[in-house]
């Protein structure tokens, strides 16, 4: 079994990313509330294929507007 992170926004610092990177792979949106020019790196949604499923992942207090 692996481990895989998925940080659903609100990350506040970058270098909780970088921890979880550290012990596993991440993928990271940013949320409402994440600013900073470090922010940009960070899509506000993206897909992620785990186990062999496909994920939408984004941050609950981004409106969505339509689902890909």
């Amino acid at each position: 079994m692996s481990i895989t992170f998925v940080h659903c926004g609100d990350i506040g610092d970058p270098e909780i990313i970088t921890a979880l990177g550290r012990v596993a792979p991440v993928t990271a949106i940013r949320g409402n509330v994440v600013t900073g020019e470090w922010a940009t790196e960070f899509a506000e949604t993206v897909f992620v294929r785990l186990a062999g499923r496909l994920f939408y992942v984004l941050h609950a207090s981004i409106p969505c507007r339509s689902i890909p």
